[in-house]
């Protein structure tokens, strides 16, 4: 019971201690997110999408077995991973570079596509993220002839078609506001918090009569308060035990020396 009754307590000094030091979090949580979201905002550069998509029908080898519906469509399934590496490889995206006119390296272009399969299709769509909606486009236009041709002459597809070219983006696909910044400011505003708990958990001076009949089991008969006549009486100038009786000896000798 004791035990339940001490939780208890501790508990709600902790929720006091949430609640007195809540402004200060909130503070620092403000001050951390609009830190971000400032300079998010100062370094923000607009970022274009573009998406088109190509459609692989049928294998040469196929056509020689006389294969049927079913297996042809489970060996396209089965070469779809082969078709999107050879999508992103240096044959196709240097030509993609040459045809362009593009100042970016290997590296830029291959970081900005994205090539996804939906889920029991044939469909590869290929996506571009730059800084300008026509340059998307083109390079997406781009990818989807030169990889066609690339998939028809080195694995054997005879039919590999576009089925959409490249959109023309007109709103950039990403935004001045991250959710990062609420991310980082609510754990701002947690870690404050934590800090303060550790704080109050770790500190064991007796701030009060009742902490130091609960800890030690005594009871206190008298508070000696602060004789300092510079500064008001207040609860944090009260002192107990050998340091407060130090303090009394102290005050009292000055008051005798100015009479």
């Amino acid at each position: 019971m004791q035990n339940n009754n001490e939780g208890s307590i501790r508990f709600r000094e902790l929720f006091y201690l949430f609640v007195s030091k809540l402004w200060i979090m909130i503070l620092v949580a403000v001050v951390v997110g609009g830190s971000l979201f400032a300079f998010n905002y100062i370094t923000y550069e607009p970022q274009y999408k573009s998406t088109g998509s190509i459609y692989i029908l049928r294998q040469d080898s196929d056509v020689d077995k006389g294969s049927d519906y079913n297996s042809d469509f489970n060996l396209a399934l089965s070469v779809v991973s082969d078709c999107t590496k050879l999508l992103t490889s240096r044959t196709v995206l240097n030509q993609v570079i040459d045809e362009c006119s593009l100042d970016d390296t290997y590296n830029e272009l291959y970081s900005m596509i994205s090539i996804t399969n939906p889920s029991n299709t044939r469909y590869l769509e290929i996506s571009v993220v730059s800084d300008a909606p026509e340059k998307s486009k083109m390079i997406v236009d781009s990818i989807c002839e030169i990889g066609k041709e690339q998939i028809v002459s080195l694995m054997g597809f005879n039919q590999v078609n576009v089925v959409d070219v490249g959109t023309l983006p007109t709103t950039p696909s990403n935004s001045k506001f991250s959710y990062t910044t609420v991310i980082f400011a609510l754990v701002a505003f947690i870690m404050t918090y934590i800090v303060f708990a550790l704080v109050y958990i770790f500190d064991d001076k007796i701030s009060d009569p009742d902490m130091l009949e609960k800890q030690l089991s005594l009871s206190v008969l008298a508070l000696i308060p602060n004789m300092d006549k510079d500064r008001p009486v207040g609860k944090k100038d009260v002192y107990y035990g050998r340091a407060g009786a130090r303090r009394h000896r102290y005050y009292s000798k000055q008051g005798r020396g100015n009479r």
